[in-house]
């Protein structure tokens, strides 16, 4: 609980639009490089003829699992996944260190 006490209003009011924003940001950049990767794969007259047939195998999986690559939209749940997942990821550097001084107080 002390380590939510040290949070200033500011970044508690300006990190978490910030978060959505990024998380949006990166998905549309995800999208891009999807359909790029997925017509790579199945160009006929690719310069990587050797391992055409990896990433012929690889975006028909990736398709299966996130429907065709041209029609990808990723929808307001997407983003906010996202946002969440990169607040935890950014997070974990001042929680462990919050966990190691508490630790280190008790010994």
């Amino acid at each position: 609980m002390g380590v939510l006490l040290e949070i200033d209003p500011v970044t508690l009011l300006l990190v978490p639009p910030a978060l959505v924003l990024l998380a949006a940001i990166s998905l549309a950049q995800f999208g891009m490089v999807f359909r790029a990767f997925s017509s790579f794969a199945k160009a006929r007259d690719g310069m990587l003829g050797a391992v055409q047939p990896v990433l012929r195998n690889v975006a028909l999986h990736l398709e299966s699992t996130l429907g065709n690559a041209d029609r990808f939209q990723p929808g307001l749940t997407h983003v906010l996944l996202m946002a969440i997942l990169l607040a935890v990821v950014l997070s974990m550097k001042s929680l462990s260190r919050a966990v190691v001084n508490a630790n280190s107080k008790r010994d």
